[in-house]
């Protein structure tokens, strides 16, 4: 037995030397044959390496990010048989929203999807006109408050059995799910839950500033210097209506945030041009929007580490028919900022606009 398996080491080794069994070649740094293989970085990449910026998948135990948003504008709208110009109501709104993001759940239809988790919310908006508006809402700790022009109105905490919505019907409990790049780019956020999570939620619009947030990330390999478009809608009532800008993404280069490697991508939009189709097909008179702002990719982990963008948007629009038209005009100024938190504590003592939780005010 032992001859018997001398002999075949033997005559493989015979092949070998004689050129009959061939290892593969290798191939040498630098040559023409060679493909840019893109792979996940740990450090600032060579000039002209190929990576994916797209995550392979999320963490089990989800990744935690901050959203804040602080928007103002006008708005005036102009009934056809109206003769005199109203005058324009103003409106501002900050938001703050806390969130975890999770993976699909295994077997589920989209794979790609994301689960976002809440863990805290603080809305307030203030609008002029008659009448004035001033509401907020602050969701933490345990407790959900809402107050009404100042005045506390409801003010729960914990698990009520009497209440149908309490703060833990949302807290702690999925309320979004994201569907990144599909339908041509577009980014798809539906809000989920608890009938009375959804109906408590809904009028905040978080699924516009969820989708506006999002990066859009190629699938295939960039280098520095590569370019890309994806539609977006911004988080404005133009936006409501489906004004869809073309964002432009530039991987500028490499920078350290945080002691963390990051690709740093440059967010741009121009338009300036009348008669306008919207993707939900209405034509706008007339639309100028400006977008900027840039977002951190880290390389390791491929997760969007942080975001800023700010936009200017003026548009106009008439809905209606014949005699019954509405004329509609437009202008917001928005800074939205979305960020990875370090910590997991979901205790929120201030929040993003510096007053503390639900302190009396």
């Amino acid at each position: 037995m032992l001859q018997k398996t001398s002999l075949r080491l033997l005559l493989t080794a015979s092949l070998l030397l004689s050129g009959c069994a061939k290892a593969p070649p290798i191939a040498q740094p630098g040559s023409a044959k060679e493909p840019a293989q893109p792979h996940v970085h740990t450090t600032i990449p060579a000039p002209g390496a190929a990576l994916l910026l797209r995550p392979a998948e999320l963490p089990a135990e989800g990744v935690p990010y901050r959203l804040t948003l602080r928007s103002e504008g006008q708005n005036q709208l102009m009934m056809s048989a109206q003769l005199e110009e109203p005058e324009p109501s103003a409106q501002e709104i900050n938001l703050q929203l806390d969130f975890r993001e999770l993976p699909a759940p295994p077997g589920a239809a989209d794979p790609e999807s994301v689960t976002l988790v809440m863990e805290a919310m603080h809305h307030h908006q203030i609008a002029t006109g008659s009448p004035p508006r001033d509401g907020e809402v602050e969701l933490a700790n345990d407790r959900l408050r809402v107050m009404n022009q100042k005045k506390p109105g409801l003010d729960l905490r914990g698990a009520q059995p009497k209440e149908e919505l309490t703060p833990r019907v949302v807290l702690g409990k999925p309320f979004a799910i994201l569907r990144p790049a599909v339908e041509g780019g577009r980014v798809v956020a539906t809000i989920r839950g608890t009938p009375p999570g959804r109906k408590f939620l809904k009028p905040f619009g978080l699924h516009e500033v969820l989708r506006w947030a999002r990066v859009g990330l190629p699938d295939t390999a960039v280098k520095a210097g590569s370019t890309w478009e994806m539609p977006r809608f911004p988080t404005n009532p133009a936006g409501g209506v489906g004004l869809e800008l073309p964002i432009h993404y530039e991987l500028v280069g490499f920078q350290t945030v945080d002691g963390v490697p990051c690709a740093w991508i440059r967010i741009s939009s121009e338009l300036d041009a009348p008669d306008v189709d919207s993707a939900g097909g209405l034509r706008f008179d007339r639309v100028s929007a400006k977008v900027t702002g840039e977002a951190y990719v880290e390389l390791q982990t491929r997760l969007v580490r942080r975001v800023v963008i700010e936009d200017d948007v003026r548009a106009s629009w008439e809905a209606g028919r014949g005699t019954a038209t509405m004329e509609t005009r437009i202008r917001y100024r928005t800074r939205t900022e979305l960020s990875r938190r370090e910590s997991d504590d979901t205790t929120i003592e201030r929040w993003a606009d510096g007053t503390r939780a639900f302190d009396v005010r």
